[in-house]
């Protein structure tokens, strides 16, 4: 069974609404860069799930999730957990956000 990384419904809104932002403020080269730093990302954190620091959270669905940053985006954090057949992307967010605010709910 190949492993794989999954992306729950709002972490692909999060990827949408920031390459959106990058669009509009930094042009079409700072956007795809990000999308293509997200999935490198993602794909070293598939490889080695471990290396994300664990994040406490209130909700007790979210107990279980680790953040990273992403590489060469470091303000911008992955939210994932690991799974039996890969990592699952919970969040795509920037680290100035209010994150415990932003993360209510999401388990």
């Amino acid at each position: 069974m190949s492993r794989q990384i999954r992306r729950r419904p709002q972490a692909e809104a999060d990827l949408t609404d920031q390459f959106v932002y990058y669009l509009t403020n930094a042009g079409h080269e700072v956007a795809e860069r990000f999308l293509a730093a997200v999935e490198e990302t993602a794909r070293q954190l598939l490889d080695r799930p471990g290396i994300g620091a664990w994040r406490s959270f209130r909700h007790p669905g979210l107990q279980d999730l680790r953040m990273h940053p992403v590489r060469g985006f470091d303000r911008h954090l992955i939210f994932y957990r690991e799974r039996d057949d890969g990592i699952e992307l919970v969040r795509v967010l920037h680290g100035a956000r209010d994150i415990p605010n932003v993360m209510e709910g999401q388990g």
